[in-house]
């Protein structure tokens, strides 16, 4: 079931809350099977305001995930099962051609199940300040320097993770058919275990023509999002949608991460896989999907080596 509100209290002051609640059946190969409830990534409670010319908004995002392909660090556990709570706050101040943009905000996490995952810890509590800087390019193109600093708190002994990272960035429409979000700079961590290190993001959208698009994407960065192992990933995707009718579209695409593990015991993996989906428009609110996955993770350990085969069926009311 998803849900997409949006409620103009005053012309400068909107609220919105967006949710896609799913109850998944999951099938095991050892003949069981189990029925989950997910949250997915994207909900979020908003509010949208203005005082004087600075543009303030507050918001709250929350997820129950289940999938543990988004979590590539962790093995042997098929349902996730983790909770993710972010409350934060944001003010934007417009200048000439220019704004500047500041943001606090802070994220809790939990393993519902109670499970240990290979790092025996949880970077539960998580406190994030950043700041950016744009200038105008043109309407649709901007440009800039962006910076945040994280301090991850962990639930046991382990040491708590504190990072800072700096680079300019790039978004926006390139032209009428292609949009761009290019960001790099420099990654430091307190970990003796991490020499500094970069981030790089690059997402590409193409509208080939009006009824087939593609997008491709690169990225590397440290990645403590998900709490668990901290990790150093390469990810690729590329994924292409061609609407068949107006009522029917199709998309498909590859992934590849090639990472590496480094705390609590470095070990390298390589996780690759492919999705198809197919989209069925019933009505002017209901939607029929039908999607299939399949991963592949290898693990230099000789452990912690998966196959993954998913096809899922969804009807979806937008209210």
């Amino acid at each position: 079931m998803a849900v997409d509100l949006a409620w103009i209290i005053t012309p400068s002051n909107q609220l919105t809350f967006a949710t896609d609640v799913r109850l998944q059946e999951n099938f095991y190969s050892n003949g069981r099977n189990r029925l989950n409830l997910q949250i997915l990534p994207g909900s979020e409670l908003q509010f949208k305001g203005s005082v004087g010319p600075v543009i303030i908004r507050a918001f709250e995002a929350f997820a129950i995930v289940q999938d543990p392909v988004t979590d590539p660090t962790v093995t042997n556990v098929t349902n996730l099962n983790r909770l993710l709570n972010t409350v934060g706050v944001e003010a934007v101040v417009p200048l000439h051609d220019a704004s500047f943009g500041t943001e606090f905000d802070y994220t809790y996490r939990d393993n519902l199940s109670g499970a240990t995952f290979d790092s025996g810890a949880l970077y539960q509590h998580s406190f994030r300040l950043a700041a950016n800087y744009s200038i105008n390019f043109s309407p649709l193109l901007r440009y800039g320097i962006e910076a945040s600093a994280t301090d991850n708190l962990a639930d046991t002994g382990v040491p708590n993770v504190r990072t800072f990272s700096i680079g300019p960035f790039l978004r926006g429409q390139l032209s009428r058919l292609v949009d761009v979000d290019l960001s790099a700079g420099l990654t430091l961590t307190n970990l003796s275990t991490i020499n500094p290190t970069y981030y790089v993001g690059v997402r590409l959208r193409h509208q080939v023509f009006r009824t087939f698009q593609y997008v491709l994407g690169y990225a590397h960065d440290i990645d403590i999002s998900t709490g668990s192992s901290i990790s150093e990933d390469n990810k690729l995707y590329l994924a292409g949608r061609l609407d068949i009718l107006p009522v029917w579209a199709v998309s498909a695409g590859p992934f590849l991460n090639l990472g590496h593990i480094v705390t609590p015991v470095s070990r390298n993996y390589t996780q690759w896989g492919v999705g198809a989906a197919s989209v069925f428009k019933l009505g002017k609110n209901f939607n029929f999907d039908i999607y299939y996955r399949y991963v592949f993770r290898d693990s230099n350990a000789g452990v912690g080596n998966y196959k993954q085969n998913l096809v899922s069926f969804e009807l979806s009311y937008v209210f």
